[in-house]
This record gives C-alpha cells, sequence and structure tokens, in this order.
C-alpha cells in the first residue's frame, strides 16, 4: 500500500522499469504504455524517493539500478557559442534525436521549460558535495528544491563499494570547443552512480554530453510518466 501510495503522489510509473537499452527502444515501450519520458527533475525526484524508502522492494530495486548504471531524461542541453541553454521539454526525431532548431527557437521566445547560463558562470567536473546547492548549472536543471535531493543523494553515495570518499560528477562543458566551428550542440542528459571497478565514481553522475550519434550505442534505464 505504501508503494502505491508513494508512486501515486509521483505520478504513474512504469513498473518494471525499461532497461537498460538504448533511448530508441526505451522510448518506444514508453509510448507504447501511454507515458512519456520524464524530465531530470522527475528522475531526480524519484530516485530520491527511493532512497528514502530503501526498505521498500520497488524502491530498493530502483537504487541497486541507479548505482547499475544510469537513467534516461527528456531534458536537453543546447551548447552554444557564448553559453548553455538547458529545456527540460525539447523536440526529438522519432529515433530520439534532439531537434537542434527547436530549442533555438525556445531559447529565443524565453520558453518557460527552458534556462540560459552563459560560460564562466558555473563549475563543471568533480564537484563537493557541499557546493552542489551553489552550482548555477545544477540549480537551472534541479531547482533550488532538486539540489538539496540531489545534495542528500550524493551524501548516501559518497563512498564507493571500495569504501573510497567520491564526489558528484557534473559532465558538463564549459566552453564550445573548436571543432564544433561555433555551431550550437545538442546533448542529452543522462543521471546515474556508478561504483564498480570500471566506473568509480560513487556520488552522483550527471552527464550532459550523450551525442544524438551515440543514442544507439548508449544504454540506460527508462521510466514512463503521465503525460
Amino acid at each position: 500500500m505504501k508503494t502505491k501510495q508513494l508512486l501515486t503522489n509521483l505520478t504513474n510509473i512504469i513498473d518494471p522499469i525499461v532497461g537498460p537499452d538504448n533511448l530508441q527502444e526505451v522510448r518506444k515501450y514508453i509510448r507504447k504504455a501511454g507515458l512519456r519520458l520524464p524530465s531530470f527533475r522527475e528522475v531526480l525526484h524519484l530516485v530520491y524517493t527511493a532512497h528514502k524508502n530503501y526498505k521498500i522492494k520497488y524502491f530498493r530495486d530502483l537504487v541497486i539500478k541507479f548505482h547499475a548504471d544510469r537513467f534516461w531524461t527528456s531534458t536537453g542541453v543546447l551548447y552554444m557559442p557564448k553559453g548553455v541553454y538547458i529545456n527540460d521539454n525539447p523536440c526529438r526525431s522519432g529515433n530520439g534525436f534532439l531537434d537542434e532548431g527547436d530549442l533555438i527557437s525556445k531559447l529565443k521566445r524565453s520558453d518557460k521549460n527552458g534556462m540560459y547560463l552563459p560560460y564562466g558562470s558555473y563549475c563543471a567536473g568533480h564537484i563537493d558535495t557541499s557546493e552542489l546547492t551553489q552550482n548555477r548549472f545544477i540549480l537551472a536543471l534541479t531547482g533550488k528544491e532538486g539540489s538539496k535531493r540531489l545534495e542528500f543523494i550524493a551524501r548516501e553515495n559518497e563512498r564507493d563499494w571500495k569504501g573510497e570518499k567520491k564526489s558528484t560528477y557534473l559532465a558538463a562543458l564549459t566552453k564550445l570547443p573548436e571543432i564544433f566551428n561555433k555551431k550550437p550542440q545538442a546533448r542529452h542528459i543522462t543521471f546515474g552512480c556508478w561504483d564498480t571497478d570500471y566506473g568509480g565514481l560513487g556520488g552522483a553522475h550527471i552527464n550532459t554530453l550523450v551525442e544524438n550519434y551515440d543514442l544507439n550505442e548508449i544504454k540506460a534505464y527508462g521510466i514512463g510518466v503521465e503525460k
């Protein structure tokens, strides 16, 4: 009963969780169920709730998946020549590719689901847990309350399986590389925590660098929520 109540509060969620699989297959399964892929904030809320209710099997299994791999989110990032644009509801093609033109259009009309940050206004890479709620990129991605949830998750996972302390890792660009020739580049966001031999990251890992052509190669879990 408690599990159903918590899931109802979070919105209607697919059980079991889909994957791990590439984004196209995950989205296909979720759409078939009449649901949608959640934003980063929604996935963060679910992972936070799972950590808070670890004794319940559904949430315990979710935390285990969070440790083993990562979750797809609907949130997209557009790296521009002078800054980065984050949007929770970008348009995608049938295969899941982000539409860069749509993101540019939403940026120009100040879409309510997006936020623009100039380069130099935020830090990326390894971030100490105590600094998460002050990081402008994190705040744009999660909101103030969400940054506190992320801090809680990071503290819960500060030690990897060897007992070594790990910081949260934000895989984000702090400037547009010259090789992009100043052309805007759209990226997908995933959220997870690797504490395995080959990953060893611990903490929390936010990857904003998944490119369109990586979508068939990278596999992650998917969650469906009500439209």
